[in-house]
């Protein structure tokens, strides 16, 4: 038996003179700004030029299949990676999957909170334009996994994340201390999807919550919104963290629970501009890593696989 699994992301510019052609593939073949462009660029080129979002999918793809072949070595498993908005994109990814000739192919959007009815990616819908090259066969083959964001195994790893960071870290010992779980921005025109998506994250940071050991405020905050106008999905980030302070909340932990691996959204929005923020304002901060390559997330991913052949 054959099986593939294929592992969705964003995608992010290889290089930072990517950058006005990735532009354009996120705003649908709209040629973007000149200050759009600048803007990325300035980003880029404070994290040395590169997003680490395609080497860390390439890892987390890489011990999963080591993974799937210790829990199941009588299966000839292939586990690959598609991009949304740049290479290697998801339509091509996927033909050289299929060219692979497997029995199964199982699909995870590496975006914890991304479900088909709430706006939060165009995943199923790309990869149905995929699928539709090809025949009928090929569409059964497929098992769909989506929302994963909201199951207590994937709580139960970022509460663990959170209560070893309290138990290692003595100056977030004291009672000053809020949590804030962190998540894409989407824009507010999606409609009752975004509140869908703003319910799906809300009730995942609860479920983690109630996992954690001490007894600790915390909210949820938005970050990244997108470069082009319009209204978008909040609090953000640094709205909530000036609600904390007006609490008397001296510390911080950010937890980006809505990503799934370093990428620009962790590393520049999060490691650079929100923490310059709380340095302005003398808030400690520490922020969590991703789940990424956690030995505990890929054996969830692993599980959730296994999973996905006997239903």
């Amino acid at each position: 038996m054959r099986v593939a699994v294929f592992l969705l992301g964003y995608g992010a510019p290889l290089s930072m003179d990517d950058i006005p052609a990735y532009l354009k593939n996120i705003w649908h073949g709209k040629e973007p700004s000149k200050a759009a462009v600048d803007i990325m660029r300035n980003k880029y080129r404070i994290v040395n030029g590169r997003s680490p979002l395609l080497e860390n999918m390439q890892s987390i793809a890489k011990l999963l299949e080591e993974e799937l072949k210790k829990t199941a070595p009588d299966v000839n498993w292939k586990v690959s990676v598609g991009m949304k908005y740049w290479h290697p994109f998801i339509e091509s990814a996927f033909d050289n999957l299929v060219s692979w000739d497997p029995s199964v192919i199982v699909v995870i959007p590496l975006a914890p909170h991304y479900r088909r009815v709430n706006g939060s990616g165009e995943y199923f819908e790309i990869l149905e334009r995929a699928v539709r090259k090809y025949s009928s066969t090929i569409g059964k083959k497929i098992r769909f996994i989506e929302g994963w964001g909201l199951r207590e195994e994937y709580a139960s790893i970022v509460a663990q994340q959170i209560n070893e960071t309290i138990s290692n870290h003595d100056f977030l010992t004291a009672d000053n201390l809020a949590v804030i779980f962190t998540a894409h921005s989407l824009p507010l025109k999606l409609g009752t999807k975004v509140r869908l998506y703003d319910q799906d994250v809300r009730k995942s940071a609860e479920l983690i919550i109630g996992m954690v050991e001490h007894e600790i405020l915390y909210d949820v905050g938005y970050q990244s919104k997108g470069l082009r106008h319009g209204k978008w999905l909040g609090p953000f980030v640094e709205e909530v963290v000036e609600e904390l302070v007006d609490k008397k909340i001296k510390k911080v932990i950010l937890v980006p629970f809505g990503f799934a691996c370093e990428n620009l959204e962790t590393i520049y929005d999060l490691d650079v501009e929100v923490k310059e923020f709380c340095n302005k304002i003398d808030l400690q901060f520490h922020r969590l890593p991703t789940v990424g390559t956690n030995v505990s997330f890929i054996r969830f991913l692993a599980r959730m696989v296994m999973e996905s052949l006997h239903k």
